[in-house]
């Protein structure tokens, strides 16, 4: 009797593992397959796993040591600082570390004060002096990079923390692809927390150039920004400083592609994207636009910008609170329903231009998040 009970239940197991076999998520990880698009059906298992495993991306994301904290009541408490504390640098600085419980609250205060009190001085694109002895840029309001990072490592000090100013070279406004960069243009700030120095750029945390004008923002992008995004645009003129394994030259670093910070806040990893750089230090990356306000995060999509016709792709977004996505794949247009906000969907690229879209906040256009090239 007993080997007829054993038969029967060795069958069953068979059975079972058969019919499992045969669906095409059976082996995938089960955080996958809640992702996964609701009818790939028409895939084969071995094809499904070949598709998400060349959408590797997100497996080295930068995770800051700033980001376990809560800022708020510094932020508020630094923006609201009243005008008659920015006498001097160590009046500022010891009114904006008051109410801070740790370095990490110090140096924030004094990042959200710069960015929030102090603009881009845009006479320095037309040859004139700008302010950059820190009593001066206090008095003026307005500075150039050398300004805001003399004043923040004035402020940083007199806060106890050991900082240092980063003279180097910047792919900011005016920047043109592959060109030569023969004297230093930059500077920002590094500070050690917790024994261990971090990256912090107030200049372009402050504002951003564009079309000869400049726009001011608080944009956080630039406080505690991981080397390995960083060194994408920045190079410090002491290797030292770069903060990363394997330092670059400046010849490389000309040769680099600039990414800039919509690419690694879309949530591409800084060391995936090192990963994709070929010998000659090239590769074509998915154009990530900013799109102000909309939230979302790219947890899936190819790492390549150029995609290959008739092919098959998967892509997964999280953005919280949005009813559909659309995507715009050559002539063809392609709108997603989320599951608890995440977007999966397999699209077959067609030639032309694939770009993933969300709707814009009170309008009924679309928004461009990332485009790719399709040949």
């Amino acid at each position: 009797m007993k080997p007829l009970i054993w038969s029967l239940r060795f069958l069953l197991i068979c059975v079972i593992c058969g019919l499992t076999a045969c669906h095409p998520a059976s082996s995938i990880k089960r955080h996958e397959k809640l992702m996964l698009p609701d009818n790939p059906k028409h895939l084969t298992q071995a094809k499904l796993r070949k598709i998400i495993r060349q959408t590797r991306y997100n497996q080295n994301f930068s995770v800051r040591e700033s980001d376990k904290f809560d800022f708020t009541a510094i932020d508020e408490y630094a923006r609201s600082a009243p005008d008659d504390v920015r006498s001097d640098a160590k009046t500022l600085s010891a009114y904006l570390i008051k109410p801070a419980k740790n370095d990490w609250e110090k140096i924030r205060a004094i990042y959200t004060w710069l960015i929030s009190h102090l603009e881009y001085d845009m006479r320095v694109y037309r040859g004139y002096r700008t302010p950059v002895d820190p009593g001066e840029v206090l008095r003026s309001g307005i500075a150039a990079c050398s300004g805001f990072s003399n004043l923040f490592g004035d402020l940083a000090k007199s806060a106890g923390l050991e900082a240092c100013n980063v003279p180097g070279y910047g792919k900011g406004y005016g920047y043109l692809e592959n060109k030569e960069i023969n004297t230093p243009n930059h500077e920002w700030n590094v500070v050690r927390i917790d024994k261990k120095w971090h990256i912090f750029e107030a200049t372009w945390g402050a504002g951003s150039v564009k079309n000869g004008m400049y726009y001011p923002t608080l944009d956080y992008y630039w406080f505690d920004t991981p080397p390995e995004e960083f060194i994408f645009t920045h190079l410090p003129q002491d290797p030292v400083w770069q903060l990363i394994t394997e330092p670059l030259l400046l010849i490389d670093f000309e040769k680099m592609p600039r990414l800039l910070s919509p690419y690694f806040r879309a949530g591409f990893s800084g060391q995936d994207a090192f990963s994709c750089l070929g010998p000659d230090l090239a590769f074509d990356f998915p154009v990530v636009y900013d799109t102000g306000t909309i939230n979302f995060q790219i947890i899936k999509s190819p790492m390549s910008g150029v995609l290959n016709q008739d092919e098959v792709y998967y892509f997964l977004i999280y953005a919280a609170g949005m009813n559909d996505m659309m995507i715009k794949n050559g002539t063809s247009q392609i709108v997603v329903k989320p599951k608890n906000g995440y977007f999966a969907t397999l699209v077959t690229a067609e030639a032309g231009e694939l770009k993933i879209c969300l709707p814009k906040p009170g309008s009924k256009r679309y928004l461009v998040l990332v485009k790719y090239k399709v040949n």
